[in-house]
């Protein structure tokens, strides 16, 4: 009889155990592995876009941050599953990338010198005394078209520690960039001197190995920015660094 009561809460702990082990992977999210550019704080904004959506088609989003350029490498390359953001266009200097069709995010450039630095209307008025960050795809072909020669650094921070330091006069960088820097690091005489010079729409890019992503993914996306998800995750991120 004490044999066959063991044996039956045996049995019932083993049921017990499949059970919960089934039900634990009934649903199990798949991963993908997204490159980013470290220190680039506009796209943690485009981050938390791409949780929200992935998550509804049942994948968890991974996040590698790497230096500005090396992202859209290792991206392109397929070390990684795709990039979190870029502006439009890449896909021919990066032909293994896809933008999924619908913005995620928009990036502003603006110009920022020391407290004695004159203001700035237009990205011309910028002169030639200009550092900014490699690999920021924007400001390379702002400053390429306007014939604006400029000091290349690796992250925001070199570039403000630059105009800090009075190597050079002025710096043009994404807005949430310099916003979030400007309140975490000491470069108390470094200040804004410009309106908005620039805004660009930025798109989500995936290695060709993901295309089957696209479509359900961009839909998600669709409908986040019809009814207005895509910009309270923007509002809410930016309310909280200024």
């Amino acid at each position: 009889m004490k044999y066959q009561i063991i044996k039956n809460l045996a049995a019932k702990l083993l049921l017990f155990a499949i059970f919960s082990l089934g039900f634990t992977n009934a649903h199990p999210q798949s991963v993908i592995a997204l490159t980013a550019p470290e220190n680039a704080f506009v796209q943690d904004i485009s981050v938390q876009v791409l949780k929200k959506a992935y998550n509804k088609i049942g994948y968890q989003v991974e996040i590698h941050r790497l230096p500005n350029v090396r992202s859209l490498l290792s991206a392109n390359m397929g070390m990684f599953d795709g990039e979190v953001s870029r502006i439009g266009n890449l896909h021919s200097s990066y032909p293994n990338l896809n933008a999924v069709p619908t913005a995620i995010n928009m990036i502003n450039i603006i110009a920022l010198g020391k407290h004695s630095s004159e203001r700035v209307s237009k990205i011309k008025d910028l002169g030639h005394d200009v550092v900014c960050v490699k690999g920021v795809k924007l400001v390379e072909k702002l400053v390429e078209d306007n014939k604006i020669q400029c000091t290349f650094v690796v992250n925001t921070n070199q570039a403000l520690s630059m105009v800090a330091l009075g190597r050079v006069k002025y710096t043009l960088l994404p807005e949430t960039n310099a916003l979030k820097a400007l309140l975490t690091e000491p470069f108390e005489n470094v200040k804004i001197v410009s309106p908005v010079l620039y805004s660009e729409k930025l798109y989500h890019y995936l290695h060709k190995n993901n295309l089957n992503i696209v479509e359900p993914l961009d839909k998600v996306l669709r409908k986040m920015q019809k009814n207005g998800d895509i910009d309270q995750i923007r509002t809410r991120f930016l309310e909280n660094i200024l």
